[in-house]
């Protein structure tokens, strides 16, 4: 028993994964067309069944997207999961950056993100012997329509300054 571990940790780096550099779009305008996020991954070894992609949002402990590659039963090819309504609605789950086994569904298609999308994004690719994380931010901003300074000079020399803007939507 004792054997097997030492030699399970031994070989632990040589089967595991690693995520080569996510990439998120930094700054995206409200309401564009799509946005992809990206967690391009590698691996060493050809147990792809045993792998397990997961994206989260901010600090929740729960995937709002994952995907485990390889077949279940009767030769059918498993099919990622969206979880959570906010993201139920802007995915496309048929749509797919990549053909090649493992990494088909590595990147997420958000369609007409909106400004409740800004924030955190993090990967996170398992192994049955390790796991890699990797996490970057996303701004949606909503453009502006209008914009408005004023200024008023009040007693002494205080001066009130307010700004009013008007989005697109």
């Amino acid at each position: 028993m004792m054997m097997s571990l030492l030699l399970l940790s031994l070989l632990s780096p040589a089967l595991g994964v690693s995520i080569d550099n996510v990439q998120v779009p930094p700054v995206v305008e409200e309401g564009e067309e799509s946005v992809i996020l990206d967690c391009p991954f590698s691996f060493n070894y050809n147990g792809e069944e045993y792998l397990e992609l997961k994206w989260y949002f901010n600090d929740s402990p729960s995937p709002f997207y994952q995907w485990i590659p390889g077949t279940r039963g009767a030769g059918k090819v498993s099919e990622p999961q969206v979880i959570g309504e906010m993201w139920r609605e802007k995915m496309d789950l048929n749509w797919t950056k990549y053909e090649d086994g493992a990494r088909r569904h590595r990147a997420v298609l958000l369609s007409r993100p909106d400004v409740h999308m800004s924030g955190l994004y993090r990967c996170k690719v398992s192994s049955l012997t390790s796991e890699a994380e990797a996490q970057a931010m996303m701004l949606v901003y909503s453009p502006v329509d209008e914009m408005e300074f004023t200024q008023r000079t009040l007693t002494g020399s205080h001066v009130n300054v307010s700004c009013k803007v008007d989005t697109i939507k």
